[in-house]
């Protein structure tokens, strides 16, 4: 009885398990339902948000897009089906990928980092792109993922750098205008001014010149009528151009400026500012007081140019009339013997004619005809190859001292006209002294700066050597320097100057690119210093010329129009066991040459002469035998030379008056060579 009792309460309890797990089934169904409309109530959100937004929205599972909004589309270019078999990183471009990894893991540590960040990504034409990016981590149709959100900002960003290098355009230009940029208050303070206005009045930078000067009118203008000036123009027509003023400077040296401005106004017609620009004209206002100056030496210029033309015309003809009287005069010297009475007249004729013939080369050097053999040479070794003829030089009561300063410093010289510098110091020096004195000549390296060349007037930035010659002789007034370089000017008795030693030392020193001022003081003394550009080259050392002349029995064939010239030259030549061949011209030359070309050792060649000068024969008879040694020469100036081609560096050359030593020894060498 019991047990049935049992069985029956077991049955009801089963049977209201049953009931509560029916019941329990029942209103798990309804939470699915409900959970499943609550889902799909919370994606319509979703999409009704993102469909409509500007903004690229994508939501990611993995690195695999799960949903994408209309706007990622336009941006990218994908649809959701391009998606399927390209993960989240195929859009990142490759430089930015690393950058996104170490910000989600970072996230990801609940590391503090910005929301958001710019970020190139790539569309599906393959054009990058610029957004403006965040993400953040959500519950995803029950999973985890991550939202994304992406601004579009590559037009922005286009035009933010376009502005930006507007801006830096228009700063570059104002900051490296040649012109000063400026603008000041009506009551004359500055409030902007670009690095070259700085530059101009002394001022290490703007805000240095914006903070120094508290008025302009009292502290830049040189006259205060021309601050009045300008504001009475600023009222009158709104704007100033080409306005001349001048300022001080920082220094308080005074600067020339051409000012164009104009008046900056608001909507209401007041005055704000005044903004323009100035130029430095001081160089200008210089140059116009300069060529006022000159209008005075224009008549002096025009006297030492008609000079120097006449000096090259005539060296020529004076050249081989000289040739004639020096060489007849050697030979005849070599005829007599030492102690024959006539030999004193013969000498006195051959140092006349030497005379004439520097004469004639001072007169080329002055009016720079002469052309300069310029060589890199130790001024310490010029002055000290000269130094014993200077003594000689002097008289007995003059003491020569000689200072060199211990750097060996090397200028580009002519060292024969180095020389004739020195002996011209020299003996203008003699001179001034005719009671004794000491003529002091000292050398040093020294650099000219600008503050030099603004005190002196020329010159330019640099090393230069600087050679003094100081006496203790009478001195010079005022007059007397001013003309001491003018040619044929001379404080002389009469036969006993020329008037061409400083004007020829001037000449040299300006083809030498060099610079020369004198100081002196009647019963002070005379001081000339001489500036010479210092480069960095080898020395030239002086060749030795202890050759001795000896002739041959060559067939020279010699051309030259002047009869006197060409008798002289084969005079010598035969005199000294030579078979020569006369040519009047330049076509009998290559006559001649023709007839004789194998016989023929040497050509000797006038470079100027009727129908074909020298350099054309020696084209011509090149052409029949290449090779063929010729040396040429002239009388003409150095500069119509060189017109004809003939360069020393690419010709053997003897310039005239030919000495009879000099000729045979030119020979023999090119021969033997």
């Amino acid at each position: 009885m019991e047990d049935r009792k049992k069985t029956k309460e077991q049955l009801v309890n089963e049977l209201a398990e049953m009931r509560r797990r029916i019941a329990g089934l029942e209103q798990s169904e309804a939470g699915r339902k409900g959970a499943e409309e609550a889902l799909h109530e919370s994606e319509s959100r979703f999409r009704a948000l993102t469909e409509n937004s500007i903004a690229s929205i994508f939501v990611i599972q993995g690195e695999r897009y799960v949903y994408i909004n209309p706007a990622f589309t336009r941006m990218t270019g994908y649809v959701f089906e391009d998606l399927a078999s390209m993960n989240f990183w195929d859009l990142i471009h490759p430089d930015m990928r690393d950058l996104v990894k170490s910000r989600g893991m970072a996230r990801q540590k609940k590391v503090n980092v910005s929301p958001r960040y710019e970020l190139r990504f790539i569309t599906k034409s393959g054009r990058e792109g610029i957004g403006d990016f965040g993400a953040t981590y959500i519950e995803f149709r029950g999973k985890p993922a991550i939202l994304g959100s992406v601004f579009d900002i590559t037009e922005h960003k286009r035009v933010q750098e376009a502005l930006k290098k507007s801006e830096e355009r228009y700063r570059s230009i104002v900051e490296n205008a040649i012109e000063g940029i400026f603008q000041s208050t009506p009551n004359g303070r500055y409030l902007s001014a670009n690095p070259s206005l700085a530059r101009m009045y002394g001022y290490s930078s703007p805000q240095e010149l914006i903070d120094s000067i508290a008025n302009i009118e009292t502290e830049q203008y040189v006259n205060s009528l021309d601050r009045i000036t300008l504001k009475t123009l600023y009222e009158k027509y709104g704007y100033v151009e080409r306005f001349e003023t001048q300022l001080y400077r920082k220094d308080k040296s005074q600067i020339w400026i051409s000012m164009n401005a104009r008046v900056v106004r608001d909507a209401d017609g007041s005055v704000l500012f005044y903004e323009g620009t100035a130029e430095d004209i001081t160089d200008r206002k210089k140059a116009e007081e300069e060529k006022r100056n000159l209008q005075s030496q224009l008549l002096q210029a025009q006297k030492m140019e008609a000079i120097g033309t006449l000096a090259g015309g005539s060296a020529h003809d004076f050249n081989n009339i000289l040739t004639a009287l020096i060489g007849y005069g050697n030979l005849l010297q070599m005829g007599i013997e030492k102690d024959n009475p006539l030999r004193v007249y013969v000498d006195q004729i051959i140092a006349s004619s030497e005379k004439a013939a520097n004469l004639i080369h001072s007169l080329l050097v002055f009016s720079r005809k002469q052309v300069m053999e310029l060589k890199p040479y130790k001024v310490r070794t010029i002055i000290t190859g000269i130094e014993k003829l200077l003594k000689r030089l002097l008289t007995e009561d003059i003491e020569l001292k000689v200072v060199l300063s211990d750097k060996k410093s090397t200028i580009m010289a002519d060292i024969t006209q180095m020389d004739q510098v020195l002996m011209n110091l020299a003996t203008n020096a003699r001179d001034a002294m005719p009671g004794g004195g000491r003529l002091t000549i000292e050398a040093a390296e020294i650099e000219l700066d600008n503050t030099f060349i603004n005190t002196h007037g020329y010159g330019q930035p640099g090393a230069y050597v600087l050679i003094s010659a100081s006496d203790t002789g009478t001195g010079m007034d005022e007059a007397t320097k001013e003309r001491i370089f003018d040619p044929f000017f001379t404080t002389k008795e009469v036969g006993k100057g020329t008037g061409l030693g400083l004007s020829t030392v001037y000449g040299i020193i300006k083809q030498h690119n060099g610079y020369i001022e004198v100081q002196s003081e009647p019963g002070q003394g005379t001081t000339f210093r001489i500036y010479f550009p210092v480069v960095n080259a080898k020395e030239q050392t002086k060749e030795s010329a202890l050759f001795t002349a000896r002739g041959g029995a060559e067939t020279i064939l010699v051309a030259e129009d002047n009869l006197a010239v060409r008798s002289l030259t084969r005079e010598i030549l035969t005199m000294s066991g030579y078979t020569v061949i006369e040519a009047v011209d330049g076509e009998d030359a290559v006559q001649k040459f023709m007839e004789h070309r194998d016989a023929i050792a040497i050509v000797i060649l006038d470079v100027v002469m009727p129908k074909k000068n020298g350099k054309e024969v020696y084209e011509e008879i090149g052409k029949l035998r290449p090779g063929i040694k010729v040396i040429f020469t002239s009388g003409y100036t150095g500069d119509i030379v060189l017109d004809k081609g003939i360069r020393d560096d690419m010709f053997d050359f003897i310039k005239k008056p030919l000495l009879p030593d000099e000729l045979l020894l030119k020979v023999r060498t090119v021969l033997d060579r």
